[in-house]
């Protein structure tokens, strides 16, 4: 199996020592560094094909890590709103 991009954006710098970008849901090429990539998988932003395989119950499209990021930034956003509908009836 692939390597597969899950951050955002992954910067890898290959064998001719440029950098080159790739975006969430790119696979990545087989001739990359081994060890560049593997810096990038214990940093949780390249994993295995596999990886980006739905679950039941995940939305279509989105990757796993988005879903857990929205659900964990929801309280703010529900907080954010009842301040500002609390400031509107003030």
């Amino acid at each position: 199996m692939g390597k597969v991009v899950t951050a955002a954006v992954a910067v890898i710098k290959g064998g001719d020592g440029l950098q080159r970008y790739y975006y969430q849901g790119s696979t990545l090429p087989d001739e990359l560094p081994k060890d560049e990539v593997q810096r990038l998988v214990d940093d949780g932003m390249v994993g295995d094909e596999e990886a980006l395989v739905a679950q039941p119950g995940d939305e279509p499209g989105v990757p796993n890590i988005e879903v857990a990021r929205r659900e964990a930034d929801a309280p703010q956003r529900e907080a954010k709103t009842s301040r500002q509908s609390t400031a509107k009836n003030g």
